[in-house]
């Protein structure tokens, strides 16, 4: 598909003025970010606003409050280098960190590994300011709609939290409850007694509104961690199993498919790292990470994922790995970017 235009604005005046042009010649805006997106969301034959480029600065720290306001063009890795100094992270943290976006995440709601702990990025998401199709502005966050300064956008999120309450109902019954659902807007997050607005435009891809400045709710980074690599016969295994090692809390638990494996073994980067993790030829390896303050305990972790492995019928199928720079050479196989 050949875009009509690629523009890289600079300033929300630039974004609006995008807009406004390509709202009055009836052409399509798709904002990119990093491209990351495996289903061309990024691509289409309108106008591409290209937000990395220039448009990706960090506005406002608040270390105190543990938040952070970014431009949508801020690589993810970027932001959490200089948050690293200060011993805080944003945690959702998809394979593609190195040059997915924030505005990018919030369109599609990414996720990552460590979701079973931080979850989502519509979890750690406290604001969003934004522009409507035509450029008009808007700021959502967890006051009530009754409270937009903006008269448009506050009879468009009064309908929307009505419409959402009309359907309470249906939505509770049919929503699936599953740990990542972007299939669909986020009506379920309108049904709180006093839901953050800003919540609707997550995972909406950019269909709703384009998003100019998104405030985030940090995490603090733990001292330590610690890894559990759990081997299998056969996928099914390992499928039936990780909702037991689950149980146990990990933060993060992620799957080493045998297509990783297989062709891991011919790239000289990873021999050494799979050699290092692996024992025999198992067919696949789930990945339980736990972090916190006190290493002993997480050794005791440790010990209590090998018993649930053999309580299940996987004895001595656990390879611990302790060390912080194997972990992150265990990493770099599992999520190859």
């Amino acid at each position: 598909m050949m875009p009509q235009g690629v523009a890289y604005p600079k300033s929300a005046g630039d974004v609006a003025a995008a807009l406004q042009i390509a709202a009055e010649h009836g052409v399509p805006v798709i904002a990119r970010g990093g491209g990351t997106s495996q289903n061309g969301q990024p691509i289409g034959r309108g106008l591409i606003l290209d937000m990395s480029r220039h448009f990706n600065e960090m506005m406002e720290y608040d270390l105190a409050a543990r938040t952070v306001t970014v431009r949508p063009g801020m690589v993810l890795n970027t932001l959490n280098d200089r948050l690293r100094q200060d011993g805080l992270f944003f945690p959702v943290e998809p394979s593609t960190a190195s040059r997915c976006t924030i505005g990018g995440m919030c369109g599609n709601n990414s996720s990552g590994a460590r979701s079973l702990r931080f979850g989502k990025t519509v979890d750690n998401v406290l604001a969003i300011e934004g522009l409507l199709h035509d450029g008009e502005r808007f700021r959502l966050d967890n006051a009530p709609w009754s409270d937009i300064s903006q008269p448009r956008m506050r009879e468009i999120m009064r309908s929307l939290t009505a419409l959402a309450d009309d359907h309470r109902d249906r939505i509770e019954t049919v929503f699936p409850k599953v740990q990542r659902r972007v299939g669909g807007y986020n009506l379920d997050e309108l049904l709180p007694a006093q839901p953050n607005l800003s919540h609707l435009l997550v995972g909406s891809e950019g269909t709703l509104a384009l998003s100019t400045a998104v405030t985030l709710k940090l995490s603090e980074l733990p001292r330590h961690r610690v890894m559990a690599v759990c081997h299998f016969d056969d996928f099914r295994a390992a499928m039936a199993t990780t909702q037991h090692l689950v149980e146990l809390g990990p933060v993060a638990v992620e799957l080493v498919d045998n297509n990783v494996l297989v062709m891991g073994a011919d790239i000289p980067a990873f021999v050494r790292t799979i050699g290092d993790i692996t024992r025999g030829t198992p067919n696949c390896l789930l990945l339980c990470e736990f972090a916190g303050d006190d290493l002993d305990a997480l050794r005791g972790d440790l010990k209590r994922i090998d018993q649930c492995m053999a309580d299940h019928g996987h004895p001595n199928a656990v390879v611990e790995v302790v060390e912080p720079h194997r972990q992150k050479a265990v990493w770099g196989c599992a999520r190859p970017v």
